[in-house]
């Protein structure tokens, strides 16, 4: 397994998909009309783009709820980057305490 999608050996293609993966991820604020551009010039369509952008943002929401939530993988879970993950000493169990209802408030009458 490649450790950086920029050496790996890629179709063109899935080079463009992996830079607007990595864009949308650590630089989102920067996205424009032009990265869209560049995945069309490798023949996806709107419906294409639209998945793409599902995917990547569906990984990233839910990697950081793991990350927030201390999710350890599992022992036969491949790792892939840069080496084993270490998160630190796993968090205790939040205590658990009673919930307000959220029952909608009863409205004045007039």
């Amino acid at each position: 397994m490649v450790d950086d999608w920029r050496t790996a050996p890629l179709a063109p293609l899935e080079r463009a998909l992996c830079a607007f993966a990595a864009k949308l991820t650590l630089r989102q604020r920067e996205m424009s009309a032009s990265d869209l551009d560049a995945l069309r010039a490798h023949g996806l369509d709107d419906r294409a783009l639209h998945e793409a952008a599902q995917v990547v943002g569906y990984f990233n929401y839910i990697t950081r709820v793991a990350d927030a939530l201390g999710v350890e993988l599992e022992a036969d879970a491949p790792r892939y980057g840069r080496g084993p993950v270490s998160r630190g000493p796993r968090p205790s169990a939040p205590a658990t305490r009673r919930r307000r209802s959220r029952r909608p408030r009863p409205r004045a009458r007039r």
